[in-house]
């Protein structure tokens, strides 16, 4: 490696690690994409236009971002290629990307005092009530979101998954926009991003209601990744005898599906 390719490569990762610290809350490292080509002095050139694309400039890398798509196993890619870039790109962050939030499995679970209580106090302590998206602005996490969400029913896990709930509005991606969601007078966005619940990796969608006098909570799912995973598989493998097909309760699998079929 030259020494100009040398300031080329430690300014990418330089530019790379600032947009991520500020996407994911200084949680995300460049580690697990460095591995994949070992010490950073073996890396070359090559390897860094091959990895992060065709590039002239550095804001030209800047304003691309990273494409989790082109990064997706084959079969993944072929069975979500059909769904909109935003989608796409979508499925790549929740499977590839860092965990945006670290969860034990322990937080918000029975211990006398009512979700409806402890969550929004959370909330309000840690966030002052609210969260900002860069592309929806100002998101309200209140009683109102909580109890609507709880009223879709609520185990031990989605019960934890309250607590990363402002870090997916955060730095999650949006994947979904709905206007009159199933003919209400009020508007939905669909984020998702990738968490951690122990050594577990799982995937969590939270669904912003847009309406008139508030935007805020409406509720949240979350699901094991290895589940998104082998529903896809499912459809390119055909491993699965009938009555034993993998399902998914996560809105981003029903979207692709119902592309797939048209």
């Amino acid at each position: 490696m030259t020494k100009r390719e040398n300031e080329i490569y430690l300014q990418i990762l330089e530019l790379i690690e600032k947009e991520y610290d500020k996407l994911h809350l200084k949680q995300v490292e460049l580690k697990e994409e460095i591995e994949q080509y070992g010490s950073k002095k073996e890396i070359t050139k090559t390897e860094i236009k091959k990895y992060f694309g065709d590039y002239k400039n550095l804001d030209e890398l800047k304003k691309k971002g990273i494409n989790y798509y082109s990064k997706l196993p084959k079969e993944i890619r072929e069975y979500i290629k059909h769904a909109p870039k935003e989608i796409r790109q979508a499925i790549g962050f929740a499977l590839l990307g860092k965990p945006v939030k670290i969860l034990t499995g322990k937080e918000f679970q029975r211990d006398g005092v009512k979700l409806t209580i402890k969550v929004p106090k959370y909330y309000k302590e840690k966030f002052n009530g609210k969260v900002i998206n860069k592309e929806l602005g100002e998101v309200s996490l209140d009683l109102e979101g909580v109890k609507d969400d709880i009223a879709h029913g609520v185990g031990a896990i989605k019960a934890s998954a309250f607590i990363a709930v402002p870090e997916v509005i955060m730095y999650g991606k949006i994947f979904s926009r709905e206007k009159k969601w199933k003919s209400r007078n009020w508007n939905t966005f669909v984020i998702i991003a990738p968490i951690k619940i122990g050594t577990v990796r799982y995937i969590e969608e939270v669904i912003i209601k847009n309406g008139i006098d508030r935007q805020g909570l409406y509720l949240h799912e979350v699901e094991i990744k290895k589940r998104l995973e082998d529903f896809i598989k499912t459809y390119n493998d055909k491993i699965y005898p009938l009555g034993h097909l993998p399902i998914s309760k996560l809105i981003i699998a029903q979207k692709i599906s119902k592309v797939n079929k048209k």
